[in-house]
């Protein structure tokens, strides 16, 4: 998995977000407006796994009492890594 943020123009909505999973993107959304001051700049990551007893509803499955997810090779970058 691949996340891609493009940070806007202060006080512009031209920011973007992209996915891409294997190579492959699978989302993208622009006209985000992340910052209003020049001096806002990306300065960390936060991994998590979001579960909710609604998604586990949706797909007519029991939720689950607890989730355990092992991330591995976290990689930040400035550049395209996947593609």
């Amino acid at each position: 998995v691949e996340v891609e943020l493009k940070g806007n123009t202060p006080g512009k909505a031209d920011g973007e977000q992209a996915i891409s999973i294997d190579g492959k993107e699978v989302g993208r959304w622009k006209g985000i407006r992340w910052r209003t001051d020049p001096g806002l700049k990306v300065n960390g990551i936060w991994i998590m796994l979001y579960v909710t007893e609604n998604a586990a509803k949706q797909n007519k499955v029991e939720p689950p009492k607890s989730v355990r997810v092992w991330f591995d090779d976290i990689v930040v970058s400035k550049e395209a890594i996947g593609r």
